[in-house]
């Protein structure tokens, strides 16, 4: 008679756990929709308080957008590129100064198609932003040689220290092209 009594409160105690399950989940969209709500709300006062529209955001997004679609452009390109060079170089093993070489001439690539990039800019900006650009450029040139430098420093003396300086510098020169592209 015990072990029926238990089993009929073990039941019971199954089927209420059941029921609270199951209005916890049948819950679950109402809430997460009042949540929804309650995130909209604040955004539609944070654009208010600082006079942002819509039309703003959906410029934004364009920018970051953009920004993402030629960084993977350019990063599509560069891999096709390394592939190219990988298979052509299979056939022969390189030496460090034919690696030397190859680094320079990526990064020479990669610089001209800056200054084709800083050209076009130019042409394109106010004076006063043309010279606000020209001052920050300038800067970013002398941060570019820099890092490259400090990067490199490490393998002072020897045969791959051209590599590694080429080398950050074609992968900071990549950067500010990702950078500039969508103005």
């Amino acid at each position: 008679m015990l072990e029926k009594f238990l089993y009929a409160v073990f039941g019971a105690l199954i089927a209420a756990l059941g029921f609270l399950v199951r209005r916890r989940i049948e819950q679950r969209p109402m809430f997460e929709q009042i949540d929804k709500q309650q995130k909209l709300l604040d955004l539609k006062k944070n654009l208010e308080a600082s006079g942002t529209t819509l039309d703003d955001l959906k410029v934004l997004e364009d920018t970051i957008l953009g920004k993402a679609s030629s960084a993977k452009t350019l990063a599509t390109a560069y891999e096709e590129q390394a592939v190219q060079i990988y298979a052509s170089d299979q056939s022969e093993h390189m030496t460090q100064a034919d690696m030397n070489r190859h680094a320079a001439a990526s990064f020479h690539r990669a610089e001209e198609r800056l200054v084709a990039l800083v050209e076009d800019l130019r042409e394109e900006l106010s004076a006063g932003r043309r010279d606000a650009f020209e001052k920050s450029h300038q800067a970013w040139l002398q941060y570019r040689e820099a890092s490259a430098e400090f990067q490199s420093s490490q393998y002072h003396g020897g045969s791959i220290q051209p590599l590694i300086h080429a080398s950050a510098l074609e992968s900071v020169t990549i950067s500010r092209i990702v950078e500039l592209e969508p103005l």
